[in-house]
């Protein structure tokens, strides 16, 4: 069959390479969770900012479109 010794280092290497690539994964999936949401918060800030800086209907209603936004992120975390 084969060497004995390649078999056991290969029983040892193994489960260590699938676990480093296993964790490996898990830190970059986070990771680009986190900079998903650090992006949103970003383009929403930069909405809001935008939109003290007009005036008019357009803004009032884009006001109203984000307190209704917030509103259902309310319900959806009371949910959970």
């Amino acid at each position: 069959m084969g060497n004995p010794e390649l078999v056991k280092i290969f029983g040892i290497l193994l489960p260590m390479v699938e676990g480093l690539a296993f964790f490996t994964f898990l830190s970059i999936a986070v990771w680009l969770g986190y900079r998903k949401r650090e992006r949103d918060a970003f383009y929403k800030a930069e909405t809001l900012r935008r939109i003290t800086e007009t005036s008019g209907e357009g803004a009032k209603a884009a006001i109203e479109l984000l307190r209704e936004d917030e509103g259902s992120n309310a319900s959806k975390a009371a949910k959970a």
